[in-house]
Parts: structure tokens; sequence; C-alpha cells
């Protein structure tokens, strides 16, 4: 338990969106009262790695935690476990989801998607004409969502997608 301070690294992969990141590598964790931060940023290579952000053409602008993984766009050398999922969240996830909360409010009977799995009764999927896109990203979600939950039920597409 406590806060890690991962650093940058000049390894690049991709994120789970196909885009390239940098990424990161454990570097020490905060610790208690004799705890002196500088000492620890510069035995640890924070410092080389803020000069490397600010000074490398290597460096993509984004961070990962590991390939496949989400990403988030940073500008500094060195970054917290809590600030690294802070700003997936704020960037990455919560425009989604409230994206599609929006795209549910406006193309269904529910108002968001769990309601979708949790105010239904047994055996309800939700049906979709795949040739509207917006409800192929909400059937997307809802297929995710249900098999998240161990439960076999996914939406019923029908009509022919536009190519």
């Amino acid at each position: 338990m406590g806060t890690y301070v991962y650093k940058v690294t000049g390894k690049v992969v991709t994120d789970n969106q196909g885009r390239k990141a940098n990424l990161l590598k454990y570097a020490y964790k905060l610790g208690g009262f004799s705890f002196d931060e500088r000492e620890a940023m510069s035995e640890t290579g924070c410092y080389r790695a803020d000069k490397y952000v600010e000074t490398s053409k290597n460096f993509t602008g984004r961070i990962a935690m590991e390939a496949g993984g989400s990403s988030t766009h940073w500008n500094r050398g060195s970054i917290t476990d809590y600030g690294f999922d802070d700003r997936v969240w704020q960037y990455e996830h919560k425009p989604k989801a409230e994206r599609l909360t929006r795209l549910i409010r406006q193309n269904t009977a529910f108002h968001c998607l769990d309601a979708m799995r949790t105010e239904t009764r047994d055996g309800y999927r939700p049906s979709v004409d795949v040739r509207e896109p917006e409800m192929v990203e909400i059937a997307d979600a809802y297929d995710a969502m249900m098999q998240e939950h161990g439960d076999p039920r996914r939406a019923f597409r029908y009509g022919e997608a536009a190519s």
C-alpha cells in the first residue's frame, strides 16, 4: 500500500488504441518521515527522465504502464500511480463513458449502459440496426458489459452495415 512513482523511459510501446506511448518504469515508493524525495529522484534517474522528456525527439507525448494498456498524454519525466490513473480516467475513459451515456439516452429508453442490464427482465437483449453507427457503438458496449458480468446475452444485430 502506498504511492508509487514511475519514470518515463525511452522504450516506445503501442497502447490499447494503437497509439505510440513511452513506457513507464517503477522508480520508487513515496516514504515516511525521513524520506528525501530529491534524493530518491536523483538516485532512481527521475531527473534524467525529466531531461529526456524535455529534449528527446523520441518522446511521444504519451505514457503507458504497459504495452497494450491504457495511455495518457504527459509532459514530465515522472508520475505517481494515482496521477496516472486519474489522467487515464479524466482524459481517456470519462469522455467515452459520457459520450456513450449521451448516445444511450438519445437512442434508447434507458438512461445509462448499466440500466440495460439491471432494469430489464431475464432474456432481454437490445435490437440494433447496424446501419446506424451510434447503435453499433451502444451494442458493442452492451456486449462487452455482458461478457464482463459473465452473462451470455449479446445485442441482436440486424440490417446491413454501410460499406
